[in-house]
């Protein structure tokens, strides 16, 4: 599903591991499991960091940052196959050897929390406490427990997306989604889970594509209540301007800038009948 609709992804391979004295102090924990081998994405034309590394990279390189859409792309699709544990350490980012190109692109990694589900009486009991531990089922929990392992990166990377084209992500990830697509993804289960498997979860995935656009309109609202926007350690001007209806914000860096004229760092209009409070926070 991933590779129709063009997320960048490591490619994991379902695995057994042997009972083998080359695990070493490994041997007791983890022989006679099964397991999966990622397969490294790492290549000569690309260059790939961690998201703390990203983090330090954005305040410091000029003209970088993270291409908003492809990561709304991600995240959506993380939503809908429940891959609830999306924190920092989940993801690489990958920004191609080309020069000039300034986009870093979301290389998501990890995905053993897909199709979560949590039955019985004490794992639904403490997913009152814990909110993140949501159960794929037909509809959709509110935006805030279904995307809270990941907030502050959807927070600092989802806000300057404009309502059109956050629409039109969500457009393009729901046609995308289609039967056919889910017929072959669930034909690559193992042949002895697909009698009890493959139908039950075909019909869950039709439900939730159903209510992908609405549950995408809610998370527009959420990420857009209360936004904090960051500068560089560059010489960037804030320009504010605010009417009775939005408030528009504008970074400008004036040292990374062609023939006198400063570079749009970041830029959006905000609607007051959702934005409550906009943070800046200025290096």
């Amino acid at each position: 599903m991933m590779d129709s609709l063009g997320i960048l992804h490591s490619t994991p391979l379902l695995c057994f591991i042997p009972d083998d004295v080359r695990l070493g102090d490994f041997r007791d924990g983890f022989r006679n499991l099964p397991g999966t081998l990622e397969i490294d994405s790492k290549s000569i034309d690309t260059t790939i960091i961690s998201t703390e590394n990203l983090i330090q990279r954005l305040l410091t390189a000029q003209n970088e940052k993270v291409d908003g859409n492809a990561f709304l792309k991600e995240r959506l699709f993380d939503v809908f196959v429940n891959d609830w544990n999306r924190g920092p350490d989940q993801w690489e980012w990958m920004k191609p050897g080309e020069p000039g190109n300034p986009l870093w692109k979301p290389l998501p990694k990890n995905r053993d929390k897909a199709f979560s589900r949590f039955d019985g009486l004490y794992p639904k009991a403490a997913s009152f406490v814990i909110p993140e531990w949501t159960s794929f089922d037909g509809s959709f929990p509110p935006p805030d427990r279904a995307t809270r392992t990941g907030r502050f990166l959807d927070k600092m990377f989802l806000s300057e997306i404009s309502r059109q084209d956050w629409d039109s992500v969500a457009d393009f990830v729901v046609a995308k989604l289609t039967n056919e697509l889910f017929d072959t993804a669930l034909s690559r289960f193992p042949k002895e889970l697909l009698p009890g498997s493959a139908s039950y979860l075909k019909n869950i995935l039709v439900e939730r594509r159903g209510g992908l656009k609405e549950f995408s309109a809610g998370y527009y609202n959420y990420i857009n209540k209360v936004v904090d926007i960051f500068s560089t350690d560059f010489n960037d001007k804030v320009e504010i301007i605010r009417t009775d209806t939005s408030t528009v914000i504008a970074f400008l860096n004036q040292e990374s800038g062609q023939e006198g004229k400063p570079t749009v760092h970041y830029k959006k209009e905000f609607d007051s009948r959702i934005t409550e409070d906009i943070r800046i926070h200025l290096a």
